[in-house]
């Protein structure tokens, strides 16, 4: 009789084969996922959440342009902080703020991503990061 190995054990091997431990493999979040936002508004909100026992670093910016794409700076959209920390399983809101009206229907990222010091580069870290599809029509 062939026996199937446990979730656990599958997220291990997952894990294993993607180049993460099981316990960095979801440590950061977004509430909402994505967005859509009217045109008539002039910001939103998004609140990062964290599942690490550290404090971490990010720095967010705004996209637009697909993967395989030129990916260019969105600058009429501001986020604020631009910068910020969460501390160890906290959360921390950002606004998104339109500094335009919208013209027709725009899709742009926002992107945070983990800043790294100079030793955890050194050690091989990989920064992580987390992208919030923004949608405003």
């Amino acid at each position: 009789m062939l026996m199937r190995p446990s979730s656990a054990i599958q997220l291990a091997i997952l894990a294993v084969l993607l180049g993460t431990s099981p316990a960095r493999a979801v440590t950061f979040g977004a509430a909402p996922a994505s967005l859509v936002v009217e045109r008539t508004q002039t910001n939103a909100d998004v609140r990062l959440s964290s599942l690490d026992a550290r404090r971490v670093i990010f720095d967010v910016t705004v996209r637009r342009g697909e993967a395989g794409n030129e990916v260019v700076p969105a600058t009429e959209i501001a986020v604020v902080p631009p910068v910020f920390a969460i501390d160890p399983y906290g959360v921390v809101e950002i606004r998104i703020a339109f500094r335009h009206p919208a013209s027709g229907e725009e899709h742009v990222r926002i992107v945070a991503t983990e800043v790294l010091s100079l030793a955890e580069q050194r050690d091989g870290r990989v920064a992580r990061i987390v992208v919030i599809p923004v949608t405003r029509r």
